[in-house]
């Protein structure tokens, strides 16, 4: 067994289910096949033996999962809040015994091996490691120890996520990585220009 864990948070693409906020301005069709590239680029960067994965699965893991064929852990995401989900996820897997855990979702487009290499490797020297995204949440987390205060009292879903979670963290060693693009609406897909590129010719 590694000593890291890298967990995913995934929704089970169904059309009409998935980036609602992309979807007022594209259609529900589009949507979901723009969520169906991010999860699959998503896939094919964690689907490596550097570490252990487990993809935590909303609505309910799915009976056949093509997207993740390498992960070790399936679960389902679990919690009223996004804060109650992380929270629960990575007290499963500090409760596994596992010295590093993080956690990314899939609506980042330029995630790759390096990124994932330098947020593992910036745990051996700091307490957590945390990704801010461009519009004010975060797009990454990882811990080495239960910190079950930085998942309560946040306005989950709005541009203070980051700011508030790190006025929580200022008597800890953190290691913040590159700000980020999440893909959340069409400004945010239309940034990314390989993807806005690949949508555009098939839709």
């Amino acid at each position: 067994m590694h000593s890291k864990l890298l967990i995913v948070f995934a929704k089970v693409p169904m059309q009409g289910q998935v980036k609602t906020r992309l979807a007022k301005t594209i259609g529900d069709e589009a949507t979901l096949w723009v969520y169906e590239q991010l999860l699959r680029h998503t896939a094919s960067i964690v689907s490596q033996d550097e570490f252990d994965l487990a993809v935590f699965y909303t609505p309910k893991v799915p009976d056949m999962d093509s997207w993740f064929p390498l992960a070790k852990f399936r679960k389902t995401q679990m919690g009223k809040d996004l804060g109650a989900r992380l929270e629960h996820a990575f007290n499963w897997g500090l409760n596994k015994s596992y010295s590093r855990v993080i956690t990314v979702g899939t609506d980042l487009w330029t995630i790759d091996v390096k990124l994932l290499e330098e947020a593992f490797n910036s745990l051996l020297s700091h307490d957590i490691v945390i990704g801010p995204a461009e519009d004010g949440g975060y797009y990454l987390l990882g811990l080495t120890k239960k910190l079950p205060f930085l998942f309560r009292e946040i306005e989950w879903s709005t541009e203070k996520v980051f700011e508030q979670t790190m006025g929580l963290l200022k008597n800890y060693n953190v290691f913040q990585l590159q700000m980020k693009n999440d893909i959340d609406d069409i400004e945010d897909l239309k940034n990314e220009v390989q993807l806005w590129n690949k949508f555009r010719k098939h839709f």
